[in-house]
């Protein structure tokens, strides 16, 4: 549970740092935004600890030796606020925190099974839509269900249309409507709403990731106004279309379902029938994006690799050996002659605090399992070191002519 806080923390500062970004280009496209918010939204699906996993393979296979670079040092340790530092030991040690980890794999469930819900329904709707010969990039379909224009499936959509549409609109209104949904396609609008899904369902506690859906769906609609408008499409007919379809219709209950009501109605209207042009992207904005991409996928990475064979052998780990006592023997298993031994991987933190204990290798018998990982991550102490977090692999042997579980060896 320490990665998944430690994750967290960590995306939400990419977050942020990329809502300050998208403040220089606000008089750019909003696709350029869309893309800065949908590549925050893609942090929460990739940890940072995979890359820095990549960057000490990487090292241990060639054995490159990197000289250490304090500012790569301070911001993996800053990013470990969690799992390593003393904050995770104290959430760990309350019985509520378990209640909280339950709570929150059963959000996860309750909200996948509703967009499920809602899913079925739209699919029931399409199934009962029948073909339409309209002219698009995309196969059309009309239902009898009063739902707005929109853009089903992420990788083969189809565009359905409510019956009666074409009564209610004029063919150049409807033609605007359809361009839009057709920007949609070309954008994968959907496929990148779906992944954000995913990630609200996630981290649905997390306040930020609600805002950060917000700001995709806005920006998107955004994106697909300023596509219709460069494509000649007139301003007013466009925006009476947009009118037209809130009036009478009912807007897509899922975000990956795209339609064409989307974001603030009132600030969409003023900004289509100002139709400001949009400045391009200069050199030195187009140097700030590499820039940025590459320090998120190049930091932790570059942690990884910093942390070589050479350096790992230089930063000893030394156990504070009075707190290196006897694992106690669970009574139950000693009780029904459980014994066995236990391979330990034991994550210490640069305070010398054991965060995680995994077991790697099983003795068979679930309790005595536990009762070594337990013992040890909630008793054993190494060191002080300045290095960084380190993984130590430890034995647990339990035999039943022991009154007590034989203290651990270190193997390095």
């Amino acid at each position: 549970m320490s990665l998944v806080l430690d994750h967290l923390w960590q995306s939400s500062a990419v977050l942020a740092v990329i809502g300050l970004l998208t403040l220089f280009f606000r008089n750019n496209g909003a696709h350029v935004r869309h893309a800065l918010w949908t590549a925050a939204s893609l942090k929460f699906l990739l940890p940072f600890v995979l890359l820095n996993e990549l960057g000490i393979y990487f090292a241990d296979l060639t054995g490159l030796k990197l000289p250490s670079i304090s500012a790569i040092e301070t911001l993996y340790a800053a990013g470990q606020v969690f799992s390593d530092g003393p904050f995770f030991r104290v959430l760990s040690g309350l019985p509520v925190w378990f209640m909280l980890q339950g709570a929150w794999l059963a959000g996860i469930v309750a909200l996948l099974l509703f967009w499920l819900s809602r899913w079925r329904t739209l699919r029931a709707t399409l199934c009962a839509a029948h073909d339409a010969d309209i002219a698009a990039l995309m196969p059309v379909k009309i239902s009898p269900a009063q739902l707005e224009p929109g853009l089903l499936g992420i990788f083969r959509p189809v565009l359905l249309l409510p019956e009666g549409i074409t009564e209610r609109l004029n063919s150049a209104e409807l033609a605007s409507v359809i361009a839009h949904e057709a920007c949609h396609l070309k954008r994968r609008d959907n496929l990148w709403a779906a992944l954000h899904m995913l990630v609200e369902a996630v981290f649905w506690f997390w306040p930020p990731v609600w805002w950060l859906g917000a700001r995709l769906v806005a920006e998107r609609e955004r994106a697909c106004d300023e596509a219709v408008l460069a494509a000649g499409n007139d301003p007013e007919t466009y925006a009476e279309g947009i009118l037209k379809v809130c009036k009478f219709y009912v807007q897509s209950p899922l975000a990956c379902a795209a339609g064409i009501a989307g974001a603030n109605l009132n600030h969409r209207m003023e900004t289509i029938m100002e139709n400001r042009m949009i400045a391009r992207i200069n050199g030195l904005k187009k140097s700030l994006l590499g820039a940025s991409a590459a320090a998120l996928v190049l930091t932790p990475l570059a942690a990884g690799l910093l942390w070589s064979p050479a350096q790992a052998a230089a930063c000893k780990i030394d156990p504070v050996m009075s707190s290196h006592t006897l694992v106690p023997y669970p009574a139950e298993s000693k009780k029904v002659g459980e014994t066995g031994t236990v391979m330990l991987q034991v994550t210490v933190a640069t305070n010398g605090h054991a965060t995680r204990a995994d077991v790697t290798h099983g003795s068979g018998f679930v309790r005595l399992d536990e009762a070594a990982a337990t013992y040890v991550w909630r008793n054993y102490l190494w060191r002080p070191n300045a290095c960084r977090s380190t993984r130590i692999p430890l034995k647990v042997v339990f035999k039943l002519d022991d009154p007590e579980g034989r203290a651990p060896s270190t193997r390095r």
